[in-house]
């Protein structure tokens, strides 16, 4: 089994739901940054991980809502999904 190994400065979880988001960001040496709920819109998310984006990775546990927030991370942090992950549009890598 292959384990993403790669150090950053903030991680990100999200447990995504139709409606809204619980989020935690954690820094590197484990300490709670951040926890929140907030509403699923793209707005909401980029304003809360403003103070984080530089060294941030985003991990998503959601059952079908997801797509969304994987675009956007693509796209406003400039970082390449990890290997497999699902994109909604079609022609993503």
């Amino acid at each position: 089994m292959r384990t993403y190994k790669t150090p950053h400065a903030y991680y990100r979880g999200v447990d995504l739901h139709a409606r809204s988001l619980s989020v935690s960001v954690l820094d590197d040496t484990g300490r709670t940054r951040l926890e929140q709920d907030l509403p699923a819109n793209p707005t909401a998310f980029l304003e809360a991980i403003k103070p984080y984006r530089d060294g941030l990775v985003v991990g998503c546990e959601c059952m079908f809502a997801w797509y969304w927030l994987a675009d956007l991370c693509t796209e406003t942090l400039g970082r390449n999904r990890p290997r497999g992950l699902k994109s909604a549009d079609p022609a993503a890598p």
